[in-house]
């Protein structure tokens, strides 16, 4: 999605509210990429991150969904410095989670009896100088 168009809807007020929590004196959060995902059932997702450690960039992935049901994983891990689960996210309708990109992270493809996608909206972050 273009970014002039992205400012532009209702969901990216929330965001925006939400990523101003991770801002500090001096520095400030602007949108460069927003996109969605999507993955089914079969599906191979790859841990990755978002950015280098340096960029302080941020992720902000909402989970598109009407309803999930925890059977049907989906989830969302994080890894930490030595590749252990650190923590995990499950799929719920209308979450928003906002997370640092240089954290190695991926999304889980549904397990075989959901025969729904797993949607979500990531909107990408660049850390910048304000004032």
């Amino acid at each position: 999605m273009k970014i002039e168009a992205l400012v532009r809807q209702p969901i990216f007020e929330v965001t925006r509210r939400a990523v101003m929590g991770f801002s500090s004196p001096g520095h400030g959060y602007r949108p460069y990429r927003a996109y969605t995902n999507v993955a089914s059932y079969g599906d191979m997702l790859f841990t990755h991150t978002d950015c280098l450690p340096e960029q302080r960039d941020l992720t902000a992935l909402w989970y598109l969904c009407d309803r999930w049901d925890v059977e049907w994983g989906g989830e969302t891990v994080f890894y930490d410095a030595n590749d252990e689960l650190m923590c995990a996210v499950r799929p719920r309708p209308g979450r928003l989670v906002v997370f640092d990109g240089a954290i190695k992270h991926a999304g889980r493809a549904p397990n075989r009896i959901c025969y729904t996608p797993r949607y979500t909206f990531a909107i990408k972050f660049e850390r910048v100088a304000i004032g």
